[in-house]
């Protein structure tokens, strides 16, 4: 329903501009998969993701977002 394979190029883009470094395109696949097997049904490590609840400090920790002195 998201469209999901349609991200694909953009990941496989993210990842090689390191923009997700701790995440690889084998994992998105996996979490595609997941999605495709399971509509509607969040991952099993679902609860280790909380919302984000200040967009600018969790921003700003991003490497390339990050400020250089």
């Amino acid at each position: 329903m998201l469209g999901l394979f349609n991200l694909k190029l953009l990941v496989r883009k993210a990842i090689a501009q390191e923009h997700l470094s701790k995440y690889s395109l084998e994992e998105f696949e996996e979490d595609l998969a997941y999605a495709k097997a399971h509509p509607g049904q969040p991952r099993n490590d679902y609860n280790n993701y909380a919302p984000v609840t200040d967009a600018v400090s969790e921003i700003a920790a991003w490497p390339c977002y990050a400020a250089t002195s």
